[in-house]
């Protein structure tokens, strides 16, 4: 609306070539010498000094001021593709294309690509997601490799939780699309994640690690011990049922009854295969619900 343009994907590239260019873009000062001074990594104005690569070596030192004229000019002549979306365009508009540029090539995951999408629609909730994420309990509680850490699995995991317990009507087809549905709705202040959701949420998660520690409470129960990877059914079931039930919850009862439910048939019925459908999905929480109550 001002006559500003927007980057909706390719932000990091932009700044690493202004960086680099920032001498002529920026009239860069000669007194720094960029990334050797770390306060200065970041700041755009500061010309990028490169460092030596696993596979070129020799580019060790220079910037966009010393480097050979011929690497110079190679670098300046390079393509760089730009898809311009008119200035009418809606924010929905905006949201397919980031979405369609990201989902082919394996650069993000699904809930990186929402987290950002999300911004279209209002910056509240992703915040809040993305800080809650962060809160120590949460992380202790999961105890997830820092790989999956890494690729937002904690966030989708409670937007997860928040879209199967708040948003149940949105549900039509795939799961992924109901996140993605979900995240957007939150985003637009139509689901208000308030303090006391929080809160709970938080207490739920310091309740189920203290019971079952080290992530123990989302995996399956075998030969006398939780044990394997973390399973998303049992997360569901679990996570639900505690958050619902937790002012009549003590650690001892709670650790034998989710040890009678890995027993169960109940349980059986609502993961395994097609543990992704309606009536599953659904199905787990309303058991959460019950069998802890």
């Amino acid at each position: 609306d001002d006559g500003n343009l927007e980057v909706i994907d390719g932000l990091q590239r932009f700044c690493t070539l202004i960086k680099f260019f920032a001498q002529e873009t920026n009239q860069g000062s000669e007194e720094y010498e960029g990334s050797k001074h770390k306060e200065l990594v970041n700041d755009i104005e500061v010309p990028t000094v490169l460092s030596e690569g696993a596979l070129v070596k020799s580019l060790k030192g220079y910037t966009s001021e010393t480097l050979p004229d011929k690497l110079l000019k190679t670098i300046k002549g390079a393509r760089v593709n730009i898809m311009l979306l008119e200035q009418d365009s809606s924010t929905e508009t905006k949201y397919e294309v980031f979405k369609r540029l990201n989902k082919y090539g394996i650069k993000l995951s699904d809930q990186e690509i929402r987290n950002v999408t999300g911004r279209l629609y209002g910056k509240t909730f992703p915040s809040d997601l993305k800080k809650i994420s962060l809160a120590p309990s949460i992380r202790e509680a999961l105890s997830l490799k820092n790989s999956k850490e890494q690729k937002m699995d904690i966030e989708e995991l409670i937007l997860r939780f928040l879209a199967f317990n708040f948003g149940q009507d949105m549900y039509v087809h795939k799961i992924d699309e109901f996140l993605d549905s979900f995240m957007i709705y939150a985003s637009e202040e139509k689901y208000q994640f308030d303090e006391d959701v929080k809160t709970r949420l938080i207490n739920s998660f310091k309740f189920i690690n203290k019971a079952i520690p080290d992530g123990g409470a989302f995996k399956y129960y075998k030969h006398g011990k939780f044990q394997g990877g973390f399973s998303t059914n049992i997360f569901d079931v679990v996570l639900t049922g505690v958050y619902n039930n937790l002012e009549n919850l003590d650690s001892k009862s709670f650790k034998e009854n989710l040890i009678s439910l890995h027993e169960s048939q109940e349980l059986k019925k609502y993961v395994g295969a097609g543990s992704n459908t309606r009536n599953k999905i659904f199905g787990r929480v309303e058991l959460g619900k019950k069998y802890f109550s």
